[in-house]
Order: structure tokens, then C-alpha cells, then sequence
């Protein structure tokens, strides 16, 4: 009779969550997405409708959920306790009863990135964060504190400053900008009055804002001043996360000696201005990788590397 356990991974945030399942044999059975996974900028029911669309992919594998040996789930938003404790609660309440690992996404970001335990990554999506660990198993961060308080470098910190940069434009202290003809339109507003309203709504939320981020893009690359401000501001800021964690993609650091960018902004003209700026903070012996895997992968790659030992 075939043996029907497999091991699955999810990997989440404010925007988006990707699950992957594998068979013993490391082959993927399922991949598919749904939406956040994060309790500190999502609603708990966009949430809960996340962990039922997972649980519901995994029932229909062969075997259903109960031949799931082992979940890892990596999500923004687990180091605030009562975020974790409430992720399990609707994981069980789905009806998931097998083996449990929740931790923070970065960690599967760096599995998924790298293939590998060791080294360092560097997170910027809706949020940003940058994490490493070495071949003694050291970990250390920096940034990953939520919206309100840091995620400088991020999607949702350039759609920010965009429209900030609109408002300043508009009273004078700031240049003349592409962005504001390019947010207007996005947000379908025709003044900063709707753009006020629109940032202020109680219904506004991160993911809305950060999906301003390639408009900052667009405008760079037409060599606009105001976008230039707002990137090279991201890129400084991205580069001072990976100043303090930067042995950790050393070869003195006892890791594999690489460090990978795994950016999600959306904004793909701001990539090679970011590298650059953080290639100037990585340390000596540190090379540079782009993603060669997805952080989905990497909680799969978790759950699998634990049912082989």
C-alpha cells in the first residue's frame, strides 16, 4: 500500500500565503495561494478564511489533512504571543491534529532562499526584516516590528512616502512629481482631499498602501526627483537592516557564506538600487544571491528535513 504522509509548509504575511505540500520522497504535491496570514494587520476573519482554504487544499490530497504528518507554518507576526496562540487555535479548529512548527517567516525565507539552515536573508515585501543564523544554530534580526513602527525598506513604506511626497508637492515643500498624476489615478481620486480620505479610511489597509510601491518605481525610472528621494530613503534604510546581521552571511560567521535578497515590493526598478546599497553593508566574504526558491518552499524544505532525521 503507498504511503500516503506527506509534510506541508505555509508561508504568510499582510498580503498573501502560499502553501506547498511534499510526498516523502521531497516531490510537490500541491501549491497553491490564498490570502494574510498576518494577525497584527489583517482581519482575524481574512485569516481565519486562509486557514480553512488551506486545510480544505490539504484534505483533498490522498489521504486528506489526516495523512499530514507534520505543518510548517512561517508568518509575520508570530513573535507577539497572542498572535501565535490564536494562529494555532484556528489551524486546530480546521480540524489540522497532526505535528506543529509555527515561527516567523523569515526563518522559512532564509530555508526557502538558500536551501540551507545558515546564512542571512533579507525580507522586503509588504514588510521588511532582515534575519540570519549561523552553523551553531546563533539567530539574530533586525527590524520586522510591524507597520506602525519600523518596515522601512518596504512595499508598504514606499507607498507611504509616495504619498507623502504627493502632499508635499502639493503645499510647496517638496518638488513637482510624476507621483501625484500616477497615485491620483491609481486611487482614483482627482485632489489630495481624496487622497487624505483615502489614507484615514478606517477600511485603508497596509496592503492598499504598499500597493503604491511600483508607482514609486515608474517614477524613479522617469528619473523623477521626489521618487528618487523616496527610493534612495528605502535604500539606505534596507542596507542599515543588514549592517548589524551582515556576519551572518560570512564565511567567518560559519555560515555558507552568501546572503540572499528576497524582495515582494513589486517595485522592479527599486531592486538594483537597493542590491547596490547593500552591497556596501555586507560583510567581507559575504556574495550576494537572489532568491533561487520560494519561502513556501522553505517551510516545506523545514518539515522535511525534520521527518528525514
Amino acid at each position: 500500500m503507498p504511503d500516503m504522509r506527506y509534510a506541508a509548509g505555509m508561508d504568510g504575511g499582510g498580503t498573501k500565503t502560499v502553501l506547498e505540500a511534499r510526498a516523502p520522497d521531497g516531490r510537490v504535491l500541491l501549491r497553491e495561494r490564498f490570502g494574510p496570514l498576518n494577525l497584527n494587520s489583517a482581519a482575524a476573519q481574512a485569516v481565519r478564511e486562509t486557514m480553512q482554504g488551506c486545510t480544505d487544499a490539504l484534505a483533498r490530497l490522498p489521504g486528506g489533512l489526516e495523512a499530514c504528518a507534520a505543518l510548517c507554518v512561517g508568518s509575520a507576526g508570530v513573535s507577539n504571543p497572542q498572535a501565535r496562540a490564536l494562529l494555532e487555535q484556528m489551524l486546530r479548529r480546521c480540524g489540522y491534529r497532526g505535528a506543529l512548527l509555527l515561527t516567523g517567516d523569515q526563518e522559512t525565507a532564509l530555508a526557502g532562499a538558500l536551501g540551507a539552515p545558515c546564512g542571512m536573508v533579507l525580507i522586503a515585501g509588504t514588510g521588511s526584516i532582515c534575519f540570519g543564523r549561523d552553523a551553531a544554530g546563533k539567530t539574530a534580526r533586525s527590524g520586522g516590528y510591524g507597520h506602525k513602527i519600523d518596515d522601512e525598506g518596504s512595499g508598504y513604506a514606499l507607498g507611504r512616502d509616495a504619498l507623502a511626497a504627493v502632499v508635499r508637492a502639493q503645499d510647496g515643500r517638496g518638488p513637482r512629481t510624476l507621483l501625484t498624476d500616477l497615485v491620483f489615478a491609481q486611487l482614483k481620486v482627482v485632489d489630495v482631499g481624496g487622497l487624505v480620505q483615502f489614507t484615514y479610511d478606517p477600511q485603508t489597509d497596509k496592503k492598499q498602501i504598499a500597493a503604491l510601491a511600483p508607482l514609486v518605481a515608474r517614477a524613479y525610472e522617469a528619473g523623477d526627483e521626489a521618487a528618487k528621494t523616496v527610493v534612495e530613503k528605502a535604500c539606505r534604510e534596507l542596507a542599515l537592516l543588514v549592517e548589524p546581521r551582515s556576519a551572518y552571511g560570512g564565511r567567518g560567521a560559519g555560515a555558507d557564506g552568501q546572503h540572499s535578497a528576497a524582495g515582494q515590493s513589486g517595485a522592479r526598478g527599486y531592486g538594483g538600487a537597493a542590491s547596490d546599497a547593500i552591497s556596501g553593508h555586507a560583510a567581507g566574504g559575504t556574495q550576494k544571491r537572489r532568491r533561487r526558491r520560494r519561502s513556501a518552499s522553505g517551510a516545506g524544505n523545514i518539515e522535511y528535513r525534520k521527518r528525514r532525521k
